[in-house]
């Protein structure tokens, strides 16, 4: 059944909703001054600013990020055994191990102790591992999605809404995240 112009899907809808947009752009802002810290760190001198905000926006994410999970699950538990939950559920697992390395790693550097190192490093590369099954999860997801709009006449209306949702705040943060580096 093809879908009248100008009218979105419930998957365009729940794209657009704002608890969701919420949580894509702090998750970017943590990802590209994570980045940043993580390669650009040794060249930027102090980066005390950068890696407080890092951490208490992390902080901040938490409420936003523990709520969209959990109407995200209750919406899609019923596909349990498919690729893009197991992608999903697996994102959700590394998130919660990157947020508590993040939480040990702010208490082993205010406590100076030995395991900081160990703790930095687990935090990076389970963030790596994170950003790439996150990515897997979105692309699958947006390839299933893709197909089933396909049917309804609304892929046009899905692409504007990925341009605007990922691509447009990705890019505004790492022209930002850069202008600081360059400016500091």
């Amino acid at each position: 059944m093809k879908q009248a112009p100008g009218t979105l899907s419930d998957r365009q809808r729940r794209w657009r909703a704002p608890l969701v947009t919420t949580v894509i752009h702090l998750l970017m802002f943590e990802s590209v001054s994570g980045f940043l810290l993580f390669f650009f760190g040794p060249f930027m001198g102090n980066t005390t600013l950068l890696g407080a905000l890092h951490w208490w926006i992390g902080v901040g994410f938490l409420a936003p990020y523990t709520l969209y999970q959990l109407r995200h699950y209750l919406r899609v538990r019923i596909h349990t055994g498919k690729l893009h939950f197991n992608l999903g559920l697996s994102s959700f697992v590394l998130m919660c191990i990157v947020i508590a390395s993040g939480v040990l790693m702010w208490l082993a550097e205010s406590r100076l102790t030995s395991y900081y190192g160990w703790v930095d490093l687990a935090h990076v590369v389970i963030g790596f591992a994170l950003l790439i099954m996150l990515s897997s999860h979105l692309v699958l997801v947006f390839r299933v999605g893709k197909r089933e709009e396909i049917e309804i006449g609304a892929v046009a209306a899905t692409q504007r809404i990925w341009m605007r949702v990922l691509w447009v705040p990705l890019t505004v943060s790492t022209i930002a995240a850069l202008g600081w580096w360059l400016l500091s």
